[in-house]
């Protein structure tokens, strides 16, 4: 057995009465087929939570300058009817 083929056995154990063992061996694409899962399933993960939190963000901003708007709006509300009395 090449490195390669003894690094995937998983499990072995001694056939009695012969000099055979029996061994089970891990598909070569088993732990690169999770892994590859893994990592689409983690980089999904944090792609909709980027977008999700870029959303918040988002509009918490325009929340912000609507706010800002409406006060400067009633700042100058407030002047033009000072200015009214003062006539």
């Amino acid at each position: 057995m090449t490195g390669e083929e003894k690094a995937r056995i998983l499990a072995q154990s001694h056939v009695d009465g012969t000099r055979w063992q029996s061994v089970i061996m891990a598909n070569e694409n088993l732990f690169s087929d999770y892994q590859s899962a893994v990592v689409i399933e983690t980089t999904t993960t944090i792609v909709v939570l980027l977008l999700f939190a870029g959303w918040i963000i988002y509009k918490n901003h325009i929340r912000q300058k609507m706010k800002h708007q409406a006060q400067q709006n009633s700042e100058a509300l407030n002047e033009n009817d000072k200015s009214r009395l003062h006539i």
